[in-house]
């Protein structure tokens, strides 16, 4: 049997065959189903592949996509999503979880980087207080939890359209979002009150921990994607 990682390999080498109008409406259907986190990844890309399948036959036959998906796609998704088994919450909490450690870790690669260049330029403080600290990172990790969801809903809200100016107006939306998340971030920087111990940390253990972090994200990813395939 094979595992969603190939699956989904095997699909991005078959889309390619499809003329570009019967491709975009397919791809729009692909995404509009992989971002919908509610649902199991495996039996999904199975039934995506199936589509696709029966998607190229078509093609064959001299058919475009609307035979297939008819005349409202994002209808037919939603009936074939709401027939497609939930996602066990032990595989969507680790695929969440890979994405903060994966934002934290290059946060830390930034702020490293800030603090061994802005000191040739201006004074910072060189300590910092871990209750602090800690206090900001369950702050990031919750907005950068439901920033997943939103910004996965925005994705969504593009597809099945040829408003161009629909889709501009949500990359504004998605724009804002992180601009604001980030503007949030750093107001509770400024008013979040120091407590707790002071510690020194020079501007290469950041990198350090920004590398683990990485690292660790992409060992959750692979161990959770594998564990849904064994199970």
């Amino acid at each position: 049997m094979r595992s969603a990682k190939q699956l989904i390999h095997e699909n991005n080498e078959k889309r390619e065959l499809l003329t570009a109008e019967n491709k975009q409406l397919y791809e729009d259907f692909l995404i509009y189903m992989r971002t919908e986190l509610r649902i199991a990844e495996y039996e999904s890309e199975e039934l995506l592949m199936d589509i696709l399948d029966h998607l190229l036959e078509a093609q064959e036959n001299g058919k475009d996509a609307t035979t297939l998906f008819g005349s409202k796609p994002k209808e037919y998704a939603e009936e074939l999503i709401a027939s497609l088994p939930e996602e066990k919450k032990r595989y969507v909490f680790p695929f969440v979880i890979s994405q903060v450690f994966n934002l934290l870790g290059l946060f830390g690669f930034i702020y490293g980087l800030g603090q061994l260049i802005f000191p040739y330029f201006i004074q910072i403080p060189q300590s910092i207080s871990l209750g602090n600290s800690i206090g900001l990172i369950m702050i990031i990790l919750a907005m950068t939890y439901f920033g997943i969801i939103i910004f996965f809903k925005l994705i969504r809200s593009t597809l099945f359209t040829q408003n161009k100016k629909q889709t501009r107006y949500t990359m504004w939306k998605a724009g804002l979002l992180g601009g604001g998340s980030f503007a949030i971030i750093m107001l509770f920087t400024w008013i979040l009150p120091d407590f707790g111990p002071e510690v020194q940390i020079e501007w290469w253990v950041y990198f350090i921990i920004g590398f683990i972090l990485v690292v660790l994200s992409k060992v959750i990813g692979l161990v959770n994607s594998q564990t849904r395939f064994v199970n």
